[in-house]
């Protein structure tokens, strides 16, 4: 019966079909892995950071910056923010970034983990010869770095509440990111048992005493009359931000088309300059009730479960209370597999 096969043994025969039709079914149905929310497993600030670049944007900013470099430390949740023209100006913004972090906290950066980016990935000798572990992930599996994705999402929605809240341009995009990040990096957060990343790195309540409403009308002092007793002595701007090596807060001078950072400023936070609707707070209060849902809905996937979470009637009235928000959509990415367990 068995001649045709060389007088192999039935049930050497069976095993092979088995195995045959095994190949066949997986082939025809693999899946990937899914990929469940990890927990925060760093000990210590700077153990672990992770870096993304995002862009380029389909039009500059006005600092002449089509991508930006975020740096999320895995520990505190703190964010860092750099705006570049091009991916080559990477690799010197991490180098800087590392030497800040020695000089600033004392600590050595031991693990960095990033996509598969050429942008990163041609730094891992320099990351080598100082003792650093970089990780990068698999290709087309942005998950492996969620966190860093999630954050960008988060940033991404409060830069859009404040660009719209101040009926901003778009070119003023790379400014609404960093005072984004500014404002997140003051906000408490459940997954830091509400204290806020600022908080966790220097070990202190952040200083809200200088925080202005986005975009509002602010005049400067005129320092540079020439002499003119009777030029003006103010200079009309909108408040842009908080700049990261100076005291005094980032302006816009509306005559002159120019950033610049000062101290000595008069805010009118009740009027913005660019606005021409009645309602300020209604695009935001829509945008981060629509943008909390998507995020939502897109995170906290349960493999098996047909069940779908989604939050509703939250409406912010703040940039804090945006803020916030989005740090919860953290925090329930973060905790999806507890939520798995709960909703089965």
């Amino acid at each position: 019966m068995n001649c045709g096969i060389g007088g192999l043994n039935i049930h050497l025969i069976l095993f092979l079909i088995s195995f045959i039709l095994l190949e066949v079914e997986i082939d025809a149905k693999q899946c990937r892995e899914s990929f469940h929310s990890s927990d925060n497993k760093s000990e210590a600030i700077f153990d672990l950071i992770h870096v993304d670049l995002w862009g380029p944007y389909r039009s500059s900013s006005l600092c002449n910056a089509f991508y930006f470099l975020m740096i999320v430390d895995d520990y505190s949740r703190g964010v860092w923010v750099y705006l570049l023209h091009d991916k080559a100006q990477v690799g010197k913004t991490l180098k800087n970034y590392i030497t800040l972090i020695s000089r600033q906290f004392d600590k050595k950066i031991k693990m960095v983990r990033s996509d598969n980016g050429t942008e990163f990935t041609c730094l891992t000798t320099e990351f080598c010869a100082q003792g650093i572990v970089h990780q990068t992930s698999y290709v087309g599996t942005p998950q492996r770095n969620g966190r860093v994705e999630r954050k960008h999402r988060h940033i991404l929605n409060v830069a859009r509440a404040l660009l719209f809240q101040a009926s901003l341009a778009i070119k003023f995009w790379g400014e609404t990111i960093l005072a984004a990040a500014y404002l997140i990096n003051r906000t408490p957060s459940t997954m830091l048992k509400r204290k806020t990343p600022y908080e966790i790195l220097y070990g202190s309540v952040p200083p809200y005493d200088n925080l202005r409403v986005f975009g509002c009308l602010a005049f400067a002092h005129n320092q540079k009359r020439d002499g003119d007793k009777f030029c003006s002595r103010s200079r009309q701007c909108v408040f842009l931000g908080y700049p990261f090596d100076k005291k005094g807060w980032t302006l816009y001078d509306l005559d002159k088309d120019e950033l610049f950072v000062s101290r000595d400023i008069v805010f009118v936070e009740n009027t913005f300059p660019f606005q021409t609707k009645e309602e300020p707070g209604l695009s935001l209060s829509l945008l981060l009730d629509d943008a909390l849902n998507e995020a939502v809905e897109e995170l906290i996937e349960v493999p098996d479960i047909e069940q779908q979470t989604k939050i509703r009637d939250i409406v912010p009235n703040t940039i804090a209370e945006a803020t916030e928000q989005d740090s919860r959509v953290d925090d329930l990415a973060d905790s999806s597999v507890e939520l798995a367990s709960v909703l089965t």
